[in-house]
């Protein structure tokens, strides 16, 4: 591994949501599948724990365990056509734009989704959460909350347009900032129906909504980039995406017809369940876009785009986990809130190890063959992002490990508890990446990066895992051991 491939600005002597792909439409975290039609059984409907540690069965005779598989296989293909339509879009884009685009257009999206965190009052999760979340008078209070803030979003974006241009010395930014931030207007009209279906763990229809616009939105830039090669064809793709999943939101999904509306109690619980999650989200930011944040500043625009490139294929499989956490694990575990302690550590050991049985052969293979993919499916101007592919596919293996037990907190309302991991993680993440950067200059900074979840581990035991009763020490090990020897093994093979 080069100990000093980049050439931007030189290092001083002195860090969820979710992953975007320059690529492909930039759409916030869907929290929520399709809507059915159906009225929403109430929780204590839906087969859940009991007291005693029992089960009570759903009124349409369908089990919580089955809504839960049928969600899940739902997520996991939508996320399965998903990335191969950006891995598609990647193969395409890479040679008809340059690389220079990428890095600009991942910087751009880095301060919207700073700007849509910043903002954040979790909507999504408390009409999740909330015992009022389907009621219409919550709904429209909430679709209500979510327009202004787009805009507000919007015009935020327009006065730190000139600032944030003169910071990272790309002008460029001025220009693309404020009209790629029209996303966020789009994205505040679109439906609770997003949200409510979430409850219903029902992902169909917002499954084929999704594909449809990022589909949609792909062959839109590739036939504009056939013409221009220029970054407006990403920012006209997104813009695109999010307008279409803001129509048909409304046209397809079946829910309450949304008004503007305002009610003071329903506000008032929005803001009181957001309000530890709005300085939560903040820290997640910060957490989830240091390396961007830094490294942008520290690169070229095309080393940036280089590393955005290896980012993106790092994450596919955490991002696959992820999703699957955001959309079924969270609502289930929302569901199984009267579990006893034993019955609940079951029923999550159950969950992690099948997930973890998927997930971690696939980023063997990422961490291994890194560099010969790279070389096999991009040109040279891309050689780069091999080893820095093998790094960041090595640190993924402990937040995948621990990311179907994180939804578990804001399950439980606990979003101070949720709070004080995120605070943590920021700390040891931006020391990890100063630590790295002093000792081997840009390339420190991504092995920093890459290797921080180790040091928040120990956080998450004492402050989230073992108060609710689901630390697993010998599956955490495991889930370590085994992936670093396979990895090991191949590159002493292959090498």
């Amino acid at each position: 591994m080069p100990g000093s491939v980049f050439t931007g600005r030189a290092l001083p002597n002195s860090p969820n949501f979710r992953q975007w792909n320059p690529m492909t439409p930039l759409l916030p975290p869907t929290e929520s599948p399709a809507g059915t039609g159906a009225r929403t059984p109430a929780p204590d409907e839906i087969v859940s724990c009991t007291r005693d540690g029992g089960s009570a069965h759903s009124t349409d005779g369908l089990s919580l365990r089955n809504r839960a598989l049928t969600g899940a296989i739902w997520v996991l293909v939508g996320h399965l056509v998903s990335q191969v339509l950006r891995f598609g879009s990647s193969l395409i884009l890479t040679r008809l734009l340059f690389p220079e685009a990428f890095g600009l257009m991942t910087l751009i999206t880095t301060f919207l989704v700073g700007l849509h965190m910043f903002s954040d009052i979790g909507i999504g999760p408390s009409i999740v959460q909330n015992k009022r979340g389907e009621e219409p008078s919550f709904l429209n209070t909430a679709w209500t909350i979510q327009i202004v803030r787009g805009v507000v979003l919007w015009a935020c974006s327009c006065f730190l347009a000139w600032p944030l241009a003169a910071l990272y010395g790309l002008p460029e930014v001025a220009w693309i900032l404020p009209v790629a931030a029209l996303t966020a207007v789009a994205q505040g009209f679109n439906s609770t129906a997003l949200f409510t279906s979430n409850r219903q763990l029902s992902f169909g229809r917002v499954t084929a909504i999704e594909l449809g616009t990022q589909g949609a939105a792909t062959l839109l830039m590739v036939s504009l980039a056939w013409i221009y090669h220029s970054v407006w064809v990403l920012v006209a793709g997104n813009l695109f995406a999010a307008v279409a999943k803001a129509i048909l939101s409304h046209a397809v999904l079946r829910g309450a017809r949304h008004r503007l509306h305002w009610d003071r109690e329903a506000a008032v619980s929005l803001v009181r369940f957001g309000r530890w999650l709005f300085f939560g989200t903040l820290l997640t930011y910060f957490c989830l876009s240091a390396d961007r944040l830094v490294l942008g500043y520290f690169m070229t625009s095309t080393e940036f785009g280089v590393y955005s490139l290896a980012f993106i294929l790092s994450q596919v499989v955490f991002s696959m986990v992820q999703h699957l956490s955001d959309k079924v694990v969270f609502p289930v575990y929302a569901r199984l809130g009267n579990c006893g302690p034993e019955e609940l550590r079951a029923k999550v050991y159950r969950l992690r190890r099948t997930v973890l049985v998927g997930a971690l052969p696939p980023l063997c293979v990422l961490a291994v063959g890194g560099p010969g993919i790279i070389n096999l499916l991009y040109d040279t101007r891309y050689q780069n992002a091999g080893w820095m592919l093998r790094i960041l596919a090595i640190g993924s293996i402990i937040p995948i490990s621990t990311a179907t037990l994180s939804p578990l907190i804001l399950a439980r309302g606990d979003s101070f508890r949720h709070l004080i991991v995120l605070a943590s993680r920021l700390a040891l993440t931006v020391g990890a990446m100063i630590t790295g950067g002093l000792i081997a200059g840009s390339a420190g900074l991504i092995i920093g990066y890459a290797f921080s979840p180790v040091l928040l581990y120990p956080v998450l035991v004492v402050a989230a895992f073992r108060p609710y009763g689901v630390w697993m020490p010998v599956l955490d090990l495991c889930a370590v051991i085994v992936p670093v020897s396979f990895i090991a093994l191949g590159l002493w093979i292959f090498n």
